[in-house]
């Protein structure tokens, strides 16, 4: 008996001391384990948030380098582009200087008073020679601010995710140079009329059909100009920039090949009225009207073009 009661007090203090190696294990595991674990937490947790800001910072400066890459490649196609089309600008340029060399070579032959205004009963305002520098000077200082407009047509241009804008330069160029040979010719009409008229009374050498020249004058920078405008590509400064156009890139194909048309057609029937219609007033209102016309028609097929080619040829690039 006293053997069976030894032999259970020490299972009992086997069992004890088993608990007690437990608990000291689970002792240190709460404790040294749980620090060891928070310290590999606390460690991990600083090298993930800098991991995560050094990727954006990475990325801030792959997006800054495109952002440098992209001014690069816009400055570069914007020099190149006006590279290609220097020698319309040279004729830009010489057309816009041509009204004061000539108004200056003449000067001193002009008298000292000249038509300035003519309505239907004639010149009903006189001046001084000198207040005709005006128009010269304004074709001089009209061939910077073109110059400015192709600089900003190329920018305005590569923004909308066209990689070269030539075409668009070119006919912007070729357009300015079409300005200018109006301004020649009225300014060759003021000189004439300079000379003609020697006195207020309008004597002294035939009077031009000033309304039928410059209609066909303008009949034919029309024809020009229609034919030029299916080269632009979409930008905010040239073309036919009317409510649709942006729907889409074949949107914008669409209108500035309709407007093309609409240009010629309208240059055609002025062409036409200038040279049967006899009467500055006559042709002043028939070329106003033909004008509106034409205005009201092209922004008439700006939301057509928009409901039928807005889902065709991809969105264009509006970000400024």
């Amino acid at each position: 008996m006293s053997q069976f009661t030894s032999g259970h007090n020490d299972e009992e203090r086997t069992m004890k001391n088993l608990d007690e190696k437990q608990g000291l294990d689970a002792r240190t595991t709460n404790g040294h384990g749980g620090n060891n674990l928070d310290k590999h937490e606390s460690s991990t947790e600083p090298s993930k948030s800098g991991s995560v800001q050094g990727n954006l910072e990475k990325r801030q400066n792959q997006d800054v380098q495109t952002e440098n890459e992209n001014y690069q490649k816009e400055g570069l196609s914007l020099v190149s582009s006006l590279r290609n089309i220097h020698g319309w600008n040279i004729v830009m340029a010489a057309l816009g200087l041509l009204p004061l060399i000539a108004y200056l070579l003449l000067f001193p032959y002009m008298p000292n008073k000249v038509p300035m205004h003519a309505g239907p009963d004639g010149v009903d305002r006189w001046g001084s020679k000198t207040e005709g520098l005006f128009l010269p000077i304004f074709s001089v200082l009209m061939c910077v601010v073109w110059v400015a407009i192709e600089m900003w047509t190329a920018r305005s241009t590569a923004k909308r995710g066209n990689n070269d804008s030539t075409s668009t330069i070119r006919a912007t160029a070729i357009g300015g140079c079409l300005v200018f040979v109006v301004i020649n010719v009225i300014n060759g009409i003021f000189i004439w009329d300079a000379f003609a008229r020697v006195n207020a009374h309008g004597a002294g050498g035939p009077e031009l059909p000033t309304g039928q020249i410059i209609n066909v004058t303008l009949g034919l920078v029309f024809i020009v100009s229609g034919n030029l405008l299916p080269y632009a590509k979409p930008n905010r400064v040239t073309g036919v920039r009317i409510p649709g156009a942006y729907a889409s890139r074949e949107a914008w194909r669409r209108c500035q090949r309709f407007g093309g048309l609409a240009f010629i057609v309208a240059g055609i029937v002025i062409v036409i009225i200038g040279i049967t219609c006899r009467g500055d007033a006559v042709n002043v209102f028939a070329l106003l009207g033909v004008m509106l016309i034409m205005l009201v028609v092209v922004l008439a097929y700006g939301p057509y073009a928009a409901r039928k080619y807005g889902d065709i040829g991809g969105p264009i690039n509006e970000d400024d």
